[in-house]
């Protein structure tokens, strides 16, 4: 199961650097980026694989042996790029709550 995963992560880690040097990039504004964020977190499939995802390497290290270091600190890694993910999707929504914020605060600037 941990091959497997490593498989799975090394293929998502080419591809996605494959993508971002060949697809442009998109220009948007805060509000979009927010929009499309909530769109994201508001998503009960969104959280539903990521929470599989993440469950998916908790048992497999659980069951992996204990001289299996290397596969260990590999989940331990993949859990983390999960909870970076949703962090990252957050901060969009954040981010605008606080320019709204700052924009009813000082409606000159």
């Amino acid at each position: 199961m941990v091959k497997k995963l490593k498989q799975m992560l090394r293929f998502v880690n080419k591809m996605f650097i494959r993508y971002e040097q060949v697809l442009p990039k998109v220009e948007m504004t805060q509000k979009e980026r927010a929009m499309y964020a909530k769109q994201i977190r508001d998503n009960p499939l969104w959280e539903e694989v990521l929470s599989e995802l993440k469950q998916q390497a908790l048992i497999t290290c659980e069951r992996s042996p204990a001289r299996d270091i290397e596969g260990r600190e590999y989940l331990w890694k993949y859990i983390r790029a999960i909870e970076q993910l949703k962090s990252k999707i957050q901060s969009h929504v954040w981010n605008d709550v606080i320019e709204e914020k700052k924009e009813q605060q000082n409606p000159t600037l």
